[in-house]
């Protein structure tokens, strides 16, 4: 079982039902503080890269109710960026964030969406009181990328998509600038990326 995001979004689910799927899998409108779903439904709960869009009070209660006893909770997120091999292509995609993080905290609050720090996870797991037991582990992966697969990672970015929607130009995001020491540092030739992924594991 797997939780949506904090707001239900008919379009991110229209997109999930569009492929067709094999065997058991469904698809539900609800929130993570609110599945609808019976209680102690669940042997295995999963949030991918989006505890951070929730509620952790509601989130966490909800949780432990649709969980059977000794199921497991696990909210994984990938650290950004990967590690190319390559530390001035790594340090000029860290630059072009914090100038695009920058940007997105000057906008007026209300067009900001409430996120809450990732850092945090595993705190606010243990504080809510919801688990009987709760770890953060490391895990690692290795794939292969160039310059273009850096600069494509980037534009994916949500406060990317959301500025250069809003208008700002790929020269004021400091996107441009990242393109080319990305293109010179990496190149076109694909090589070994490494890339970490924190999982918070907690137990009913």
């Amino acid at each position: 079982m797997h939780l949506d995001n904090l707001n239900s979004d008919e379009d991110m689910r229209s997109h999930a039902t569009f492929v067709p799927t094999r065997g058991n899998v469904e698809y539900r409108e609800g929130t993570s503080g609110q599945t609808g779903l019976p209680d102690h439904e669940a042997d295995i709960v999963t949030c991918s890269q989006s505890l951070h869009w929730m509620d952790s009070r509601p989130t966490f209660r909800e949780v432990a109710r649709i969980l059977r006893p000794g199921g497991v909770f696990a909210a994984f997120d990938y650290d950004w960026p990967p590690t190319t091999g390559v530390w001035q292509a790594d340090a000029a995609y860290v630059e072009c964030m914090k100038t695009i993080n920058e940007l997105e905290m000057s906008t007026s609050p209300e067009s900001r969406v409430k996120s809450f720090p990732k850092d945090q996870h595993i705190d606010r797991m243990r504080e809510s009181l919801c688990f009987e037991f709760a770890k953060e582990i490391v895990v690692h992966h290795v794939t292969k990328g160039n310059a273009d697969t850096f600069i494509g990672l980037l534009l994916t970015q949500g406060g990317v998509q959301t500025l250069l929607k809003a208008g700002r130009s790929p020269e004021h995001l400091a996107i441009t600038r990242f393109a080319e020491r990305a293109r010179e540092f990496l190149g076109d030739e694909k090589r070994d990326w490494y890339w970490s992924s924190r999982v918070r594991i907690g137990i009913a």
